[in-house]
């Protein structure tokens, strides 16, 4: 914490250039660096801004043909430094509203899987938190997408499977009526299974 922040001085500059770097690698290692430091609280206020400004450019300057893995593994972790950006930083995105919307547009991560499942993971929890950052309507979009990877293991382990099921599962009917009304008709499938399974889940441990 206080620590990371007194060394920032030494580096993040570098880092925050290095996000335009042509190398995959180098932006991948920035990436990884944001999503570290922006746990911090420290961070918004000294680089929240120019980092959201950082991140979003490389996302939108390089595209990764689906031969390029380093390319693509760096875009994963890019929107991977989006989304910490976003749970923990919100009042430093100069667009907020747009930052979700970019990263809602490039999920699931689709070759940085051990990334996608904590990118996930971190969604839910933010989504089901009382009094949490998300108003209602994002809650809705980020849980609509949860239900889209429920089931898919690279991107939902089962232990994040089995929490979203009982936390569907437990929802009051109104809650899941008023969740159902934002959803896809893909999607409203989905939860029916998904509450179902919750269902089984929470009989299993009564």
């Amino acid at each position: 914490g206080d620590r990371a922040a007194g060394a920032w001085p030494m580096f993040m500059e570098q880092v925050l250039e290095a996000l335009q770097s042509k190398d995959a690698e180098e932006r991948n290692t920035a990436a990884y660096a944001i999503v570290l430091a922006a746990q911090v609280p420290q961070f918004g206020s000294a680089y929240g801004s120019r980092a959201y400004h950082a991140v979003g450019s490389s996302l939108q300057n390089f595209k990764a043909k689906k031969t390029d893995l380093d390319g693509r593994r760096a875009a994963d972790n890019a929107a991977a430094a989006l989304c910490q950006l976003c749970l923990s930083q919100p009042e430093a995105s100069p667009d907020l509203a747009r930052s979700w919307e970019a990263l809602l547009e490039r999920l699931p991560l689709k070759t940085d899987l051990e990334e996608s499942v904590k990118v996930n993971r971190k969604l839910f929890a933010e989504a089901v938190k009382p009094n949490g950052k998300m108003d209602n309507a994002l809650v809705a979009k980020v849980l609509g997408y949860l239900t889209e990877v429920y089931g898919r293991s690279e991107h939902c382990d089962e232990e994040l499977q089995r929490d979203i099921s009982i936390a569907f599962a437990s929802l009051p009917q109104g809650t899941v009526e008023s969740l159902m009304a934002q959803f896809s008709t893909k999607q409203q499938k989905k939860v029916k299974s998904i509450v179902e399974d919750g269902r089984a889940r929470g009989a299993g441990q009564a």
